[in-house]
């Protein structure tokens, strides 16, 4: 077994930190507040009210709504799902990072640099 060296994780450390660099140098117009508006997602803040609406007065999970299509199953909208131990892992892979700059650049870094980068 190797001996654990810290300057083999130099090169770790550093292009993670680049990468971070990257992610918030590419983002900064969410840090001034400038948000693209996407169609798409104003339809589901307003396909998702009513299973919103039950959830904070009943403090529990709808599983059916009534208001798209005349009835649809909560899931393929906006649950969720307060068991799921995949996104406490995920948030702490993202780095705490807010929605758009996690699936971004650094996503995208953190990924290629494990599967091509790292192999050497």
């Amino acid at each position: 077994m190797k001996d654990f060296n810290l300057k083999s994780i130099l090169p770790i450390a550093a292009g993670i930190l680049i990468f971070i660099a990257l992610t918030f140098a590419y983002f900064t117009p969410l840090t001034k507040g400038k948000v693209i508006v996407q169609s798409d997602m104003v339809q589901n803040k307003g396909m998702a009210k009513e299973i919103n609406d039950f959830r904070d007065k009943y403090h529990t999970e709808p599983l059916w709504t009534n208001s798209m299509f005349g009835g649809m199953p909560a899931y393929q909208i906006a649950i969720k799902y307060p068991s799921n131990l995949i996104t406490p892992i995920r948030t702490v892979f993202m780095l705490w990072f807010p929605t758009p700059r996690k699936y971004g650049i650094f996503l995208y870094a953190w990924v290629l640099y494990f599967t091509i980068g790292f192999k050497s």
